[in-house]
């Protein structure tokens, strides 16, 4: 028969709890993170206002994530109007898997298009996109200052050199 003290069980299931705590702390989910900059584990929904003449990046009207697309706009406090056409998606990983980043507008693609920059998050994830309503053709710079211009905008994974590596997206009708 074992005997502990009261003391010395305490300061077992301490030990233990501290153990659990700090394994937890250093698995992969928790070094993604969750705040502010991150967002790991979200689907996000970008609405951007259409290039005006003389602009190089559209207005950001409204940046929101959820557990999903429906539940991303519905955080949103944006006009619907504003957000209600789907121009274009990238994605995570090459073939449209893992999360996604919608950019929605309230007009299809002209020949100025949409231009943003993504988020530090999604700059070194960003693998594959699709496009709707005349979006069908986009710039992309990386972080080296490279750039590809006027490739196709539905892609199953980036040009070389720009997966994971996207600094600046302009997609348009062309």
């Amino acid at each position: 028969m074992i005997v502990r003290s009261r003391g010395t069980l305490s300061v077992a299931i301490g030990a233990a709890f501290a153990l659990f705590v700090s394994l937890l702390a250093a698995s992969p989910a928790a070094a993604a993170g969750t705040g502010s900059g991150s967002q790991a584990g979200r689907h996000c929904v970008l609405v951007l206002a259409p290039l005006e003449d003389g602009e190089t990046l559209s207005r950001v009207l409204s940046e929101t994530c959820g557990e999903t697309k429906s539940m991303a706009l519905q955080a949103s406090d944006i006009d619907a109007s504003a957000a209600a056409i789907d121009l274009f998606m990238i994605a995570e990983h090459s073939g449209w898997g893992g999360q996604y980043y919608w950019v929605t507008g309230g007009a299809a693609c002209d020949n100025a298009g949409y231009s943003f920059t993504p988020s530090s998050w999604w700059r070194t994830r960003i693998s594959s996109s699709s496009y709707e309503n005349n979006c069908d053709r986009m710039n992309i710079q990386n972080s080296s200052g490279n750039r590809a211009n006027g490739i196709a905008s539905h892609r199953d994974t980036m040009p070389l050199g720009f997966n994971d590596n996207v600094t600046f997206i302009n997609f348009y009708n062309g």
